[in-house]
């Protein structure tokens, strides 16, 4: 365990003298320099796309009110539609009771081989 400590110390105090060794050279002063550029380029642009952003939300949450409203308008109109049309249609096949029993007794009559084809037909 103190083996790795001391490794571990020294490898630190390497690191150190390796990073800051030519600090005050142009040729790493000029790369602090554009390091430092590109940190503030990015930090601005994160800046940026954090307003776009916030404008961005702000126009969803609006356009998502909008379909709201329109999607409540639309189920209102559209459930009285189907009652609508439910009534219509039960009315239609309650008119047309007798027709449906007159093809019924037709297909069926005397050819009870015809029952299965048929009930299959009328029903699915």
């Amino acid at each position: 365990m103190r083996r790795r400590l001391f490794d571990i110390s020294v490898l630190a105090v390497l690191c150190g003298v390796v990073l800051t060794a030519g600090c005050s050279a142009p040729a790493a002063q000029r790369k602090l320099a554009e390091r430092d550029a590109r940190i503030n380029y990015w930090l601005s642009e994160a800046a940026q796309r954090e307003r776009i952003g916030d404008d961005r939300v702000a126009a969803g949450v609006r356009e998502m009110g909008h379909i709201w409203n329109e999607d409540a308008f639309k189920t209102r109109r559209d459930v009285r539609e189907v009652q609508r049309l439910i009534v219509e249609e039960t009315l239609r096949w309650q008119r047309r009771q007798p027709a449906f029993q007159a093809e019924i007794a037709k297909e069926l009559a005397g050819k009870p081989q015809n029952i299965e084809p048929v009930a299959i037909r009328m029903f699915y």
